[in-house]
């Protein structure tokens, strides 16, 4: 899976005066709360409370309570049924080149052996 990340978001004013391990942070936070479908919400016990400070302070995140939230977290990731519909799109799309791919193999000594690469 995958983040949306602008090319530019360091540029952005809320990112000035940030420490750069604290903007890493928000950017690895992004990933996890897409990874593991937390609507935007960052427990508090994840983050060290000093860099949730600072992000907080830059209008990054929001106070929640066990945690913050990720600002405009949906206005550019995906929402979890959006998600799952791309996943179960994106196994479909898998299993069938799996099963093309396994169709043109050809067993060798008890193993299958990929097609030769065209010449």
């Amino acid at each position: 899976m995958w983040v949306k990340l602008d090319d530019s978001f360091y540029d952005h004013p809320k990112f000035i005066g940030l420490p750069p391990a604290t903007c890493w942070l928000w950017v690895r936070m992004l990933g996890y709360c897409n990874r593991h479908r937390t609507g935007g919400f960052v427990a508090a016990a994840l983050v060290p409370k000093k860099q949730a400070a600072e992000l907080v302070a830059h209008h990054l995140w929001e106070p929640a309570i066990g945690g913050y939230l990720v600002h405009d977290y949906f206005v550019y990731q995906f929402e979890g049924d959006e998600q799952a519909a791309r996943d179960t799109r994106r196994a479909y799309r898998n299993a069938a080149g799996g099963r093309a791919r396994a169709a043109r193999a050809t067993r060798s000594g008890g193993r299958f052996t990929p097609e030769a690469p065209p010449a």
